[in-house]
């Protein structure tokens, strides 16, 4: 009986302390940048000329098993897992697709929050900044 408490209790503690994130992406501004300072000075620009882009995406990052499902369209187009890093508000998170530097930094605090998508080739970067976008947190 012991064991069995234990275990359920386990489960609930996993349950409640896993962390998802969903971000719902409408509209955003994509560019290309060059920096040498990395990927947090490249996406705090708007350099050149820029597209304006309508979408319909959706990103379920889970960061208890470090994982990210994308949906286009409602429809699942790719899975990957990741890496974050987690400062306060702002998180980094890297794809993890081998031989390519790509992710998004979210800044999940509530007067400030921002979206950026990125992909790295040298030091040069491809943007995409959402400007109409929802942040969904569960706990």
């Amino acid at each position: 009986m012991k064991t069995i408490l234990l275990i359920l209790s386990l489960f609930i503690v996993n349950f409640i302390n896993s962390q998802i994130i969903r971000i719902k992406v409408y509209e955003t501004i994509e560019f290309t940048s060059y920096d040498t300072l990395g990927v947090l000075s490249a996406v705090s620009k708007i350099g050149g000329e820029f597209n304006l882009k309508q979408t319909n995406c959706e990103y379920v990052i889970n960061l208890t098993n470090n994982t990210d499902m994308f949906f286009r369209n409602g429809i699942l187009e790719t899975e990957a897992d990741i890496i974050f890093i987690n400062e306060e508000s702002l998180l980094i998170i890297n794809f993890l697709y081998e031989g390519i530097d790509i992710g998004v930094i979210i800044n999940t605090d509530i007067s400030n929050e921002s979206f950026d998508w990125f992909y790295k080739n040298g030091d040069f970067y491809d943007i995409s900044k959402a400007t109409k976008f929802e942040i969904i947190k569960s706990q």
